[in-house]
């Protein structure tokens, strides 16, 4: 049990400092009037979930090693929900309903279709 909080930690301390790392860069490459940056995480983190999740599911050491440091751990930290339902909040509370409207439907979308692009391509590349 305690090796396996160890891994947690070790994988959230990484993705946390990659979320901040790449939000940063992302708000002030293209500003943050729409929060860009938490939905480039979110997709990316999908993506790789999606891609990881079909390499190391068949493994044995998946529930004892990779899901606690890269699937809950990095992952878990380097992608927000939190942030992106705090964002839409806020965007809702100064009545900005379009952009809203389009943090939720791109985050969901392309989420969800990110994390079934990572596991196709890796399903094409290690299961053909």
């Amino acid at each position: 049990m305690m090796y396996q909080l160890f891994l947690l930690c070790c994988g959230a301390s990484v993705g946390v400092v990659l979320r901040d790392l790449t939000a940063r860069a992302v708000g002030q490459a293209f500003g943050t009037e729409f929060p860009l940056g938490t939905l480039i995480v979110n997709v990316l983190g999908s993506v790789v979930i999606g891609f990881f999740f079909v390499i190391f599911s068949s493994k044995e050491t998946y529930d004892a090693f990779w899901r606690p440091l890269l699937f809950v751990g990095a992952l878990g930290g380097f992608t927000t929900f939190s942030t992106f339902s705090l964002e839409t909040l806020q965007l809702l509370e100064d009545g900005i309903f379009f952009k809203a409207g389009y943090s939720v439907l791109l985050n969901v979308g392309l989420c969800i279709g990110g994390c079934w692009i990572g596991s196709v391509t890796a399903k094409m590349i290690f299961l053909s």
